[in-house]
């Protein structure tokens, strides 16, 4: 999201851009959440390991387009809590809620955004998950979401995506951006404090390729974990990798004793906040995921698979407020990242667990299996269960997350933070980063809206 944002600003200003992606285009006929789309668009299959107490699973797009190829699309500006913490505690003076609000209304102006007209009939799968918040007292909220067509249609098919490489991205081409594929940002090269050309290494049959490419300007949108890998192979290391924000979530699968149909449906685009601060909402469904999740418990759980068609996926999530951090290992090379869950993140998790097992138990479902990584935790909680309102510990579930952040934080305070209110690595005369790795910590929403923003800002600030 950041890149796409940045080339078509500089473009749009004058500016000769090159793109170089690691991955592929996506093939529009192929859907993000099937197995060949899980294995062409998804950094490591969709299996990112990142360490700590607890292991978290992390998913992120690796192709043109990045995560916005593969993510929900789900729409969410920030809040004024977040923006103001922000600009106070991490000395960012001139980050105002204002403009990031006016950045975020001119980029929806450029993509397809989408709701459910007033009235309209919404998929089973979301009408149950608001009537289950709704016995409880809980506003539901559906989600903006970048989508194409109609909103009933399923948003994992390709043709009904609204991702960067079918918005902004041709915009950028028509431009005169040149976009590279399958090339991969190896090393950064400096002449003291400027960067002068970056390596990249081009696979093709039989091995690879190594080229350099010249360069005035350095923007890197890799990501919280591989923007910071690359720097730090390059010898930028001061508090690069220092710190590292996560959303830690837990998925859920729920039978209902009626068709939901979830597979061929939008996923569940409303969200819950709970008392605790947890965020409930819909997750993907497929046979596939759903066999993964059954595949967890006896032999016997995977017997329920062919009624998947009653079946949903939901997740909880929390703010990180954890501790984490990114490294290269020396002399392999190969990344490392971390994240350690604070007692709050725990806490949330499974206050947010509790409350959304029994959202889905008023919502009708007959039970209720979270994913879980410890034998003991894989078992079905059933509604007429003494477990109904129990789940296992936090430490026995299966956490992933698709949202990471703050591995090159953005501060005006050099001696702390990497990368100043500009978006530019104080260490470097012109190199710039604008993605998920600037943000100071955690947002708590959904963080495409913010990392478009925050990524525009930049790339005017630079123009000006």
């Amino acid at each position: 999201a950041g890149g796409s944002t940045v080339a078509a600003e500089l473009a749009a200003n004058g500016h000769e851009v090159i793109v170089i992606e690691e991955g592929d285009y996506p093939d529009q006929r192929v859907p993000p959440n099937s197995v060949s789309g899980i294995q062409t668009l998804w950094r490591n299959r969709g299996i990112t390991p990142i360490q700590g107490g607890q292991s978290i699973t992390f998913v992120e797009g690796r192709c043109v387009g990045g995560s916005t190829e593969i993510n929900s699309g789900f729409w969410r500006r920030p809040s004024e809590e977040v923006i103001e913490r922000w600009r106070t505690k991490h000395r960012l003076s001139e980050l105002s809620y204002e403009d990031i609000a006016a950045n975020i209304s001119e980029i929806e102006s450029n993509l397809n955004l989408t709701t459910f007209a007033q009235g309209s009939q919404i998929p089973r799968s979301s009408s149950v998950f608001v009537s289950g918040a709704r016995s409880l007292g809980l506003t539901a909220t559906e989600m903006p979401r970048l989508q194409d067509g109609e909103p009933a249609k399923n948003q994992f098919k390709s043709t009904n995506r609204s991702s960067m490489s079918r918005t902004l991205l041709p915009k950028a081409k028509a431009l005169g951006v040149k976009i590279i594929p399958n090339c991969e940002a190896r090393k950064i090269n400096f002449d003291n404090r400027k960067a002068k050309s970056l390596t990249a290494r081009v696979p093709h049959e039989g091995g690879s390729t190594d080229i350099e490419v010249a360069f005035q300007t350095l923007f890197i949108c890799g990501g919280p974990v591989q923007s910071a890998a690359l720097l730090i192979k390059s010898g930028v290391k001061r508090n690069i990798g220092t710190s590292f924000y996560v959303h830690p979530m837990v998925k859920m699968t729920a039978k209902f004793n009626e068709i939901i149909d979830a597979e061929s449906a939008p996923l569940p685009v409303f969200q819950v906040t709970t008392p605790g601060g947890a965020t409930l909402g819909g997750s993907v469904f497929s046979t596939s995921f759903a066999g993964m999740a059954l595949g967890g418990m006896n032999a016997t759980g995977l017997q329920e698979l062919p009624n998947h068609q009653q079946m949903a996926s939901y997740y909880v999530s929390s703010a990180g407020t954890g501790v984490g951090s990114v490294k290269v290992l020396p002399f392999i090379g190969s990344t490392m990242t971390r994240y350690k869950l604070s007692g709050k993140d725990i806490n949330t998790l499974q206050e947010g667990a509790a409350t959304l097992i029994r959202l889905l138990f008023e919502a009708g479902a007959e039970k209720v299996i979270p994913d879980a990584s410890h034998i003991d935790a894989a078992k079905w909680i059933s509604k007429h269960s003494s477990r109904s309102t129990e789940i296992p510990e936090v430490n026995k579930l299966s956490l992933s997350t698709v949202h990471a952040f703050s591995s090159c934080r953005m501060g005006e305070d050099e001696s702390i933070y990497p990368v100043d209110s500009s978006g530019k690595l104080f260490a470097t005369d012109n190199v710039y980063v604008a993605d998920a790795s600037i943000l100071p910590d955690a947002p708590g929403v959904n963080p495409q809206a913010t990392i478009m923003a925050m990524a525009l800002r930049i790339a005017r600030r630079f123009g000006n």
